[in-house]
């Protein structure tokens, strides 16, 4: 299905008291009920509970009755998928909601999807969302019919595709910042987590970010790359539900550049040493022939 943009129809919706500036995003989730009741994989609990589950940003500066943010089901769900909207109000009366939180909180999504064999993708835009003036509105507007475009046409691999006014609006922005932090410290971060094309496209990098989420332990980072090793694999032997080969196609070259990434050494004059022939005996077996 192909969305069609909406080309800044709602520039003036910053004065009208029932839309909010939000950071929206967007999930696509396989196999995930709309509710928790009945759910007897312990697996699949957890994939729920993450999804509905914000990191908190506790700050001195944060004001009495801020917005919180909110998670809802979007109404096209269906079809064995679960279609997930997460919004966090940003602004002066949000109390900051810094950048980097939303996407940890989608990269262990990802990752905990991964680990029950799982395919996520997603979209995650700033843009304003109608929510009432009270809060008790209909979903709508520019955040959600956005994420929904990029999610159907950018995000149609399995990936989590971050719209290019948050990576530059993060330069400019303190709001979108944690506290105490500086921006070169924030786009640091923003650098490890996020890949780029070169068609202009960013998604979270979740095979480079996941070692940092396993604490740099490598063996736990290579049991990781060998798990998504066999989803890859077993997509491309078409024993997947996901029978589409060109997804797999991608996730494949997307594996192999990560492994051939953390196989390159700086210096490839000097002569490899312990760790480096380790690291790599380690890793090349786990690349996708």
């Amino acid at each position: 299905m192909i969305f069609r943009p909406w080309k800044g129809r709602f520039s003036g919706l910053k004065n009208e008291p029932s839309y909010r500036e939000c950071l929206v995003s967007y999930l696509a989730v396989p196999d995930l009920p709309l509710h928790v009741e009945g759910i007897a994989d312990e697996g699949t609990r957890k994939t729920y509970s993450l999804t509905r589950r914000f990191t908190r940003h506790y700050s001195a500066e944060t004001p009495d009755g801020a917005v919180e943010p909110e998670c809802f089901d979007d109404g096209s769900s269906g079809a064995g998928t679960a279609y997930i909207v997460r919004a966090r109000p940003i602004g002066p009366r949000a109390g900051g909601v810094p950048l980097v939180l939303e996407l940890l909180d989608l990269l262990h999504i990802q990752l905990t999807c991964l680990a029950g064999e799982r395919v996520v993708r997603g979209a995650a835009v700033i843009d304003f969302l109608h929510v009432g003036p009270n809060r008790d509105g209909a979903h709508a507007g520019p955040a959600l019919s956005r994420a929904r475009e990029m999610e159907a046409n950018d995000a149609i691999l399995p990936r989590i595709t971050v719209a290019e006014e948050i990576v530059t609006r993060l330069r400019s922005d303190e709001t979108l910042w944690r506290a105490d932090h500086f921006l070169r410290a924030e786009v640091d971060l923003i650098d490890c987590m996020l890949r780029a094309e070169r068609s202009g496209v960013h998604y979270i990098d979740y095979l480079r970010a996941g070692l940092g989420e396993f604490d740099y332990d490598f063996d736990r980072y290579a049991a990781f790359l060998g798990q998504h090793k066999r989803i890859v694999e077993s997509g491309l032997a078409d024993n997947s539900p996901w029978r589409t080969r060109g997804i797999y196609e991608w996730l494949k070259h997307y594996h192999n550049a990560r492994i051939d990434d953390d196989l390159t050494r700086p210096d490839e004059m000097a002569e490899p040493d312990e760790c480096d022939l380790g690291m790599a005996g380690a890793l090349t077996p786990l690349r996708i022939g």
